[in-house]
């Protein structure tokens, strides 16, 4: 119901005639300049004519505004305005139409800034270095974008890592709030990560775009200690199998004993337990040695370990022989 003023005007044969007449300040009953007229202002009681968005009437514009008519048409749905209604706040009618509806709803929240996005944060995760690829649905919960007028906007999850080489694959999170990463053979330790939630509802007249950051762990623990997960025969680590890696073994078996467990170890390499049985033993040395003789006599780049080192050629017979039997070599 705009505000309307209406001019009554006596004709000669005394009936009334009514014609818009411009708005003039304050309201009520205002004579007219013009003869025989009176100007009649017709105020909506629901309507903030000095700030129509200011349905609370504190002199700004708010979520509080919005929450105010959202709570009327619940209770109600939309309705006229009572004609017993006083003109104080709240001032429900933000587009003076004479009925409150979404649209006034509606209005206050196109002209609200940005409201930044939120969410909770799952709990702290554990993996080991052989888990491969992890995956857990929901892990983020009650993922908003802000208020109701905000539920269009597109969501994106920020993930950031301090110890990123323990990934093969990054962690990320999905609008979902699944968490997914890889852990990175051979990898150990605990990275710290921390998230934060983006809008695509922009900054203007200051509105908020990005969450505030959260933190959470991921604790990545070595499965099999002392084993290379990525090339088992490879000792040392080097990118290479050959005979200084069973050398490795058999002075770790002289200086520990026949039969040594990998438990407590600390990584990396270099890696004895070449079969990930959590010991290390002779078994370990001949199925490297067995490799290399293998590739040897395919003709491969890699000779056969008899020639290759020619001090441990004896070790192919002690070992098969007795495998908890030691070996020494001479060293050079």
């Amino acid at each position: 119901m705009a505000t309307r003023f209406l001019v009554i005007s006596p004709t000669s044969t005394g009936r009334c005639f009514f014609a818009p007449f411009n708005e003039t300040a304050g309201g009520g009953v205002d004579l007219d300049p013009t003869p025989n007229t009176i100007t009649i202002v017709v105020v909506n009681p629901w309507h903030n004519s000095q700030l129509a968005l200011d349905v609370n009437g504190d002199g700004q514009v708010t979520e509080a505004d919005a929450v105010l008519v959202h709570g009327l048409l619940d209770a109600s749905g939309a309705l006229p305005v009572p004609a017993s209604a006083s003109h104080a706040p709240p001032f429900y009618d933000v587009n003076d139409d004479g009925l409150v509806s979404p649209a006034d709803e509606a209005l206050v929240r196109a002209a609200l800034p940005n409201a930044a996005p939120s969410f909770h944060l799952g709990p702290s995760v554990d993996a080991t270095d052989e888990g491969g690829p992890q995956g857990i649905d929901g892990w983020a919960q009650s993922i908003s974008p802000g208020p109701i007028n905000e539920s269009g906007q597109q969501l994106t999850f920020v993930v950031t890592v301090d110890n990123p080489t323990l990934f093969a694959t990054q962690p990320a999170i999905d609008t979902t709030g699944k968490l997914t990463f890889t852990p990175a053979p051979n990898a150990s330790g605990t990275a710290l990560v921390t998230v934060v939630l983006h809008d695509d509802g922009g900054t203007a007249n200051g509105g908020v775009d990005t969450s505030q950051p959260q933190s959470f762990q991921i604790n990545v623990v070595k499965l099999h200690p002392l084993h290379n997960a990525v090339t088992p025969m490879d000792v040392d680590d080097d990118g290479h199998v050959v005979a200084h890696d069973v050398l490795g073994i058999i002075n770790f078996l002289n200086s520990r004993g026949q039969s040594s467990s990998a438990a407590g170890e600390s990584s990396p390499s270099p890696f004895y337990d070449v079969n990930g049985d959590g010991f290390v033993s002779p078994i370990d040395a001949l199925t490297i040695i067995n490799h290399i003789n293998f590739i040897g006599t395919r003709g491969e780049s890699t000779a056969p370990i008899a020639t290759a080192h020619g001090e441990l050629a004896d070790v192919i017979t002690l070992l098969a022989l007795d495998p908890g039997q030691q070996f020494r070599p001479r060293r050079p």
